[in-house]
């Protein structure tokens, strides 16, 4: 899905539709940010409340 819209990214630069290649780009990157940012947990609970094993680096 992701790499269909990296295309369509890659045909607007080659027609010089610079402004939809950047807003595609855009979409490419959030995408990328949200799915890291879902794979990574985080415990956002107040410090008191918080598990010391939950997110702990290895």
């Amino acid at each position: 899905m992701i790499e269909k819209v990296e295309t369509l990214a890659d045909e607007a630069h080659e027609a010089g539709d610079f402004l939809i290649e950047s807003m595609l780009r855009d979409v490419v990157r959030d995408y990328r940010v949200h799915i890291l940012t879902a794979a990574t947990p985080v415990d956002t609970a107040p410090a008191k409340f918080r598990d010391p094993g939950v997110g702990a680096s290895e």
